[in-house]
């Protein structure tokens, strides 16, 4: 007999039945009736017998994975309408987040590096995530799944790089995603003019080129 029943199904998001939910049930003047009960491995949740009234069911462990959601669930059992009530609640998956460290050719952080975010349906989720001046930036509140950032503006002097950088957020994840993203310096040029005390240019004159430590870069520049 289902009389004066009510049954509650907890489901994710994309409809898949989840154990291990737990409620508690309130009356209408807000006494517990009932604790500790918790959705079958059909995400079920099965409670019978109930006096006619006003109650709430409300969510006190989340299943393992899934964000909690404590907004109670009204239902009432009318002693007229002899009838199975049935609820369904829904649970979003634990949220994750992901770290993108810029680095430059000799590993020195880089600020000012300009991303968009897209997911695997190539869809544009986030625009102008800017990294700070320790090159990082972060996003959080990501669903698993796939995703990659494109670069769409490089730091001051550096080359843009638009090559996709792909991470994954996975399922219950415990640990922050950090992924790297390397720059070039824009190569540069110099021109040296080499003349005499009266202005004359002269040619032939052979140089070295060194850097500040005093290291041969290339010979025999004329």
């Amino acid at each position: 007999d289902l009389d004066n029943s009510v049954q509650l199904t907890k489901q994710s998001e994309d409809g898949e039945l989840l154990e291990g939910a737990a409620f508690t049930l309130f009356n209408e003047a807000g006494d517990e009736v009932a604790t500790g009960l918790t959705t079958d491995e059909n995400g079920i949740l099965f409670i019978e017998d109930l006096l006619p009234g006003n109650y709430e069911l409300v969510e006190t462990q989340a299943p393992t994975g899934y964000v909690l959601d404590a907004t109670p669930i009204p239902f009432t059992i009318d002693l007229a309408v002899q009838e199975l009530i049935e609820l369904i609640k829904e649970n979003r998956p634990v949220p994750g987040s992901v770290e993108l460290s810029k680095v430059g050719e000799d590993g020195e952080t880089l600020e000012g590096a300009v991303f968009s975010l897209f997911d695997s349906d190539d869809n544009e989720l986030q625009t102008g995530l800017t990294t700070n001046e320790e090159g990082l930036l972060f996003v959080e509140d990501l669903v698993p799944g796939s995703y990659y950032f494109v670069e769409t503006e490089a730091p001051f002097g550096y080359v843009l790089d638009d090559t996709p950088l792909p991470f994954d957020i996975v399922f219950n994840q415990e640990a922050q995603v950090g992924v790297t993203k390397e720059n070039t310096l824009i190569p540069g040029a110099v021109e040296l003019t080499k003349e005499d005390e009266d202005g004359t240019i002269l040619e032939g004159v052979e140089f070295e080129l060194q850097d500040r430590d005093g290291n041969t870069i290339r010979e025999g520049l004329l």
